[in-house]
């Protein structure tokens, strides 16, 4: 039976670029993509998914909080937050909220294989930078100590 696989970026050539590699690897999956979280939400109310390889700042995100939304939807879906966000930062993060797999788009399509074909075996993807943070338990990321409102603004700050 082919897996469902959704990839969500607002970026169509990071979302077409994940699928060719994808449709290149993998003979038993289905693609689907969004380009944002309110279509993500709706797709996956209607459609079993097996993985979702989700970007972290997508229009209508809520940055740790899609995590524990898609997993409301569907319990056994796993996540992998695909991000250009750096590992060491933000990984444990939300692999800690729920994420089942943590990769940074400057990944090379070897790591891009390696991390769907894990998860969709193993059902995680963890490097060992993030079991490291996760297992000492300290956060590798300053932001982690703004409120959740001083945190929006530092990201709307960033956003320019």
């Amino acid at each position: 039976m082919p897996k469902n696989i959704l990839i969500v970026d607002d970026y169509l050539v990071v979302r077409t670029g994940i699928s060719i590699i994808l449709e290149a690897h993998f003979k038993n999956v289905n693609l689907f993509t969004a380009e944002n979280f309110p279509d993500t939400i709706d797709f996956i109310k209607d459609n079993k998914v097996e993985l979702i390889i989700l970007d972290i700042n997508i229009p209508g995100g809520k940055n740790k909080e899609m995590i524990k939304e898609i997993k409301e939807l569907q319990p056994n879906a796993k996540i992998l937050i695909f991000s250009s966000y750096d590992e060491d930062t933000f990984a444990h993060e939300y692999v800690i909220a729920g994420a089942n797999g943590y990769l940074n788009k400057l990944s090379d399509e070897g790591m891009i294989i390696l991390a769907v074909e894990t998860i969709l075996k193993t059902g995680n993807y963890y490097t060992t930078d993030i079991m490291n943070a996760i297992i000492n338990k300290k956060s590798a990321n300053p932001l982690d100590k703004l409120s959740k409102r001083e945190f929006e603004i530092s990201e709307l700050l960033i956003e320019g």
